[in-house]
C-alpha cells in the first residue's frame, strides 16, 4: 500500500503542532477579551479584536459550543484579570521559543507595583544589550496579564508600547500601584 507524502504543515517558529485550543470569551473591566484553554492549560489571552501579533496563539484554534464550563471560566478569568496581582486561575502554558520562554518567566518575577526595563529584563537573563529582542518576546506574549508583559517600561520611565494599546497598559499599572513609581507617566507615542 502507497502512503502519498502531504506537505509538511508550516506553524509560526514559536509554536508547535495545533492542539485543540477551546475558546473562551468574557469582558472585564479592561473590555473584551478571549481566553485559550486546551489540555487543562491557558495557552493564550488577548484583549480586543484578536488582531494583534501576540494573538497568534488563536490560529488553528476552533470556537466550541458555548458550555456551563466555558461561562464559569470566563466568570473566573474575568475576576482575577479585575483583581490586580490575581493568579491565572489555570496552570499557564504559553508555547514560545526557548528565549522567549525565558523571558516571559523573568517577567513574571517582576513583582506586583513594581516595572522594570527592556535592559532590566535583558540584564537579568544575562543578556545585556538585547533589549531589542526582549521587547520582540515581550510583544509576543501570548497570555495576557497573567504573564505581565506590561510591566515593562522604557529606561528612560516612559511605558513604551503595549499590544493591547496604551491605555489598557496604563490602567493596568494604576490599578497595581506601580505608576506611583514612575516621575512622569506618560503615553509614548
Amino acid at each position: 500500500m502507497r502512503v502519498a507524502a502531504r506537505a509538511p504543515t508550516r506553524y509560526p517558529r514559536a509554536m508547535s503542532a495545533p492542539e485543540s485550543i477551546r475558546l473562551v470569551p468574557g469582558h472585564c473591566r479592561h473590555g473584551a477579551f478571549v481566553g485559550g484553554i486546551a489540555g487543562g492549560a491557558l495557552v493564550g489571552l488577548s484583549f480586543g479584536d484578536g488582531t494583534h501579533r501576540s494573538d497568534r496563539w488563536q490560529e488553528g484554534a476552533m470556537a466550541t459550543e458555548d458550555t456551563g464550563e466555558d461561562m464559569g471560566m470566563a466568570e473566573r478569568l474575568a475576576k482575577a484579570l479585575d483583581t490586580p496581582g490575581a493568579a491565572s486561575p489555570l496552570p499557564l502554558r504559553p508555547a514560545g521559543t526557548p528565549f522567549q520562554q525565558a523571558i516571559w518567566a523573568e517577567l513574571q518575577r517582576i513583582p506586583l507595583g513594581q516595572t522594570r526595563s527592556y535592559a532590566d529584563i535583558a540584564a537579568a537573563l544575562g543578556k545585556p544589550g538585547a533589549e531589542r529582542a526582549v521587547g520582540t518576546a515581550n510583544g509576543s506574549n501570548p497570555i495576557a496579564v497573567f504573564i505581565p508583559c506590561h510591566r515593562v517600561i522604557r529606561a528612560d520611565g516612559e511605558l513604551g508600547g503595549y499590544a493591547y494599546g496604551l491605555a489598557i497598559k496604563e490602567a493596568l499599572l494604576a490599578a497595581e500601584g506601580a505608576l506611583a513609581g514612575l516621575e512622569q507617566p506618560r503615553l509614548a507615542l
